[in-house]
This record gives structure tokens, sequence and C-alpha cells, in this order.
């Protein structure tokens, strides 16, 4: 048991890098060539939340994989999503607060990418999802330097005067807004629309779509990409739990309870959980929340001869039962349509529902003679536990099974005194409801 984090956190690893050389996964699509011509095949989708920079093809299900770059082919096509080859301006500030500078000129750098289509119609409408900076959107323009037109947005920050100080405020480049004015000059309503535009996915292709039945006789455009929903799982839990519990301390009056090796507490658990999948990469990522309930008893002996005629026989007795409210990041993996692996990190915050025991009962015995005595085993407790987790489980249809490992901050609330909580799990869970999501085949 003293090893199970270290076996838990090497599964972790082997989970996730398992994950990153993940099996190759080809269905049914097409590539249209420099030339213009379309080729029918099989293209190795990853239902990508970061635009690729390469795809494989075949032309046939089993036959030889060909790798294409987007210098290479002008677009392809699988499950409903359209991309284009594409060399292009990036602007890669970041839209964290924190991380905003004092200027006002947009960051730019120049990559080469496959965009993905949102709207296709009279006006184009493409996206450009970074690893590190915010997501950037693009029209189509011949006179451009790539026939591709980055629309300019950035966020700064710039200072503020105030009467007693100046303070820093986010402010907001918007050049896009003039750029689309330009662009969809042929709609003499589109400038009203403009005035509630923002610069993300839903607000421009609302405006693409206005655009659209402003300037054609059809309310809808050739081609929309829908934006994946998010996906769910909720369910109950149910298993044991093996609790160790120790105590450490530098105070040499708390040597006692230090010194205490208590026994282990094996107990009933149970909860419930909602697991939220993020959209694209086949939702493997989510955020799974619990609501579990955990206990335990515990007690340990602490012995001290200071003398061949004095001796102190310590008893110890503790028990507290919470409700944590679990927040795990899990990170899953198909092996096929009825069973994936999973691994989980994160943190418990634990309420004291009841204080079973807390208390010690003493023996000291001098010569012949008897002291019992009784107390409060830790006098100051607090009733809030912070914790982090590890784990790794399989699903099998709706039925999960999980190990886990737990390590809290405890009861006591001595600042000398600590308290470390040691939770072994092993967790059955079923999934009552669960939303339909993109498999990985």
């Amino acid at each position: 048991m003293m090893n199970f984090h270290k076996l838990t956190t090497f599964l972790i690893l082997l989970i996730i890098s398992t994950g990153l050389f993940a099996q190759e996964n080809y269905i049914p699509g097409t590539i249209i060539t420099k030339e213009g011509a379309t080729l029918k095949g099989f293209i190795d989708y990853r239902n990508w939340e970061i635009n690729p920079d390469k795809i494989h093809f075949r032309s046939t299900e089993n036959g030889e994989s060909t790798k294409y770059t987007p210098l290479e082919i002008q677009e392809f096509r699988t499950e409903n999503e359209i991309y284009v080859g594409a060399v292009i301006n990036i602007e890669f500030s970041s839209s964290d607060l924190s991380k905003l500078d004092y200027h006002s000129k947009p960051n730019i750098k120049t990559d080469t990418i496959f965009l993905q289509t949102l709207i296709k119609g009279k006006k184009n409408l493409y996206l450009y999802n970074p690893k590190l900076s915010k997501p950037n959107y693009y029209i189509n323009n011949e006179d451009s330097e790539f026939g591709f037109e980055l629309l300019i947005h950035k966020r700064y920050l710039k200072l503020q005067e105030t009467v007693s100080r100046d303070t820093r405020v986010a402010a907001d480049k918007n050049q896009f807004l003039g750029q689309l004015n330009i662009h969809m000059k042929d709609c003499s309503e589109i400038h009203t629309k403009l005035r509630n535009t923002s610069y993300t996915r839903r607000s421009l292709i609302s405006l693409f779509k206005f655009y659209n039945k402003c300037t054609s006789s059809s309310n809808s455009a050739e081609f929309e990409r829908k934006k994946e929903k998010v996906s769910y799982d909720f369910g109950a839990l149910a298993g044991v739990t093996l609790t160790q519990l120790d105590f450490r301390t530098s105070n040499s009056s708390q040597r006692q309870i230090a010194g205490t090796k208590f026994s282990p507490s094996i107990d009933f658990t149970a909860g419930i959980f909602f697991d939220l999948h993020f959209p694209r990469n086949f939702g493997k990522l989510s955020i799974n929340n619990e609501l579990l309930f955990t206990n335990y008893n515990t007690e340990g002996d602490y012995e001290e001869t200071t003398s061949p005629s004095y001796n102190t026989l310590i008893n110890f007795k503790i028990g507290y039962a919470y409700l944590n409210l679990n927040t795990l990041f899990r990170y899953s993996y198909p092996i096929n349509d009825n069973l994936e692996i999973f691994a989980n990190i994160g943190v418990a915050n634990g309420i004291s529902l009841k204080e079973w025991r807390n208390e010690y009962e003493s023996t000291i015995t001098i010569y012949s003679s008897f002291v019992n005595r009784r107390g409060i085993g830790v006098p100051f407790t607090r009733k809030y536990e912070q914790s982090l987790i590890t784990g790794v489980g399989a699903k099998f249809g709706n039925f999960s099974l999980e190990m886990r490992y737990q390590k809290g901050n405890g009861m006591s609330n001595i600042t000398t005194l600590n308290s470390n909580t040691k939770r072994y799990f092993l967790l059955l869970g079923y999934r009552f409801l669960k939303s339909k999501k993109k498999k990985n085949i």
C-alpha cells in the first residue's frame, strides 16, 4: 500500500503516453489536389482541436499511406469537416489578462497550416486554433499576400488616468470590424450588424449567415461547420476505502500522538459523479465532478517507559465522516467501442459531517499504582480537509472500475501538529445517463 501512489502515477503516465501514440483511425474522406482533381479514399481522422499541419491519406482502406502537407494539397474533407491548405499570418498574442502587453500593434508571424472552414458560401470564414494563443479567424482575399486575410483583433493593456492614480485596464484593437465592413460592403445593412459583432466563433458565424441572407435568395450557406457540443456522463459510485492516519510534529509535547501507529481503517464509500467531456479530440479530456461520502475509524497505542518504575500507555481513537467534492481532470483512451481506460488527477474538498471519535485513554504505571486519564485526542480541529487525488481505471459499457490514491491534510488545526490522511479506493461506477460523443474508431 505504501507504494500504491507510485503505481497509480506510473499507470497515469502509461495511459497518457499510450494516447500520444494512438492507433490509426482511417475513415472515408476526399482530398483536392493543387490541380483541382478530387481523390476519394481514407483519411487518418483525429477530431483535431489544434489545426493539423499534415494528414495521412490512403486510396484504399488497407492501402499504403501517403502524407500530405498544406503546401501539397488544396483541400481535404472528412467527417463533415473541410480543411484548406494555407500559408497564413498569425496574431499570437494571449487573451489571458495576466499576459497582455502595453501596445496595440499585432504580434504577427507566418506559418503553414490547414485552416478549418467554418462557413462556405458567397463569403467564406476560416478558423486557426493554435496551441498557446487565442483563435484566429480568416477570410478569402485575392489581393492579400497569401490569398487568406487575417481578421485582426488584439487585446492589450493601457493606463487609465484617475483622480488618485493611474490604473491598468484591458482594451481591444478591433481592426477586424473595418476589414469585414469592406469585405461585405455589398450588404447595405452590414454596418448595423457589425456593431454587435465580437471576435468569437459564434458571433462571426452569425455575421456571415446574416450576410448570406442579405445578399442571396438562399438563407443558408453552402456549408456550415456545426460546433460540437459538450458531452457528459452521470452516474453513481460505490466501493471500499482503506485509510491510514498519521501525525507529524516538531513539538516534544505532542510526541505521543505523533509516535502512534494507527491501524488501517477499511470502510464503505459511495457517491455520484458528473463527467463533462470537452469537445474535439474524441472527448478524451474531461472534468469529472463527484460528491463522495467517506469515513474512517482508527486507533493506535503509544507506550513510553521513562524508568523501570514509570510507564505510560496511551490509546488514541479517532474517527471522522466527510462529504467530499472532488474535481478531477480525466484523460480517457478508447480500446474499442465497449472498453476504454482512463487516468485521473485532481483535488478533493471535504467537509466533516461527523466526528465519530477524537479521544485518548492513558494508563500511567508508577511502581504498582495505576493512574487512568481520558481526554481529547486532537484538541483543536477543523471541519475542512483538502486532498490531492490520482487514479486509474477502465470503463466497460456503462460500468467502470477504478483504483485511486488520495492524500489529505486531515483534521488537525494545530500549527505544530500536521495530520495526514492517506486513502486507497477501489470504486465501482455505473452510468445512468450519457450523451453521445464522437468515437475514435
